[in-house]
């Protein structure tokens, strides 16, 4: 079983850490991610330092296969996204 560190704890942490009110910092994690989703979507990159890169990407399309039947289909090219994890931050998780 995997441990979740979930928003309403990353909030309350960050609340103590730096003294400022709970709703405020749920404000600026909204942004954030709003800020992060928009830029993606307009095609940059999102570098965090010390904690990754978000990129937007375009998965080719591909024949895929059914693992229940063996059965292959086309699968159409596709947008997505793409996270590569900063080196600090691999180092800090060794």
């Amino acid at each position: 079983m995997t441990d979740l560190y979930a928003k309403t704890e990353l909030v309350d942490d960050i609340a103590t850490l730096t003294g400022v009110d709970k709703d405020t910092i749920r404000s600026v994690l909204l942004a954030h991610t709003q800020a992060i989703t928009t830029a993606v979507e307009n095609g940059k990159t999102v570098r965090l330092s010390g904690l990754g890169t978000f990129k937007h990407s375009k998965r080719k399309a591909m024949m895929a296969r059914n693992p229940m039947t063996g059965q292959t289909y086309p699968k159409a090219e596709a947008n997505t996204v793409r996270f590569s994890v900063s080196q600090t931050l691999k180092d800090a998780v060794k």
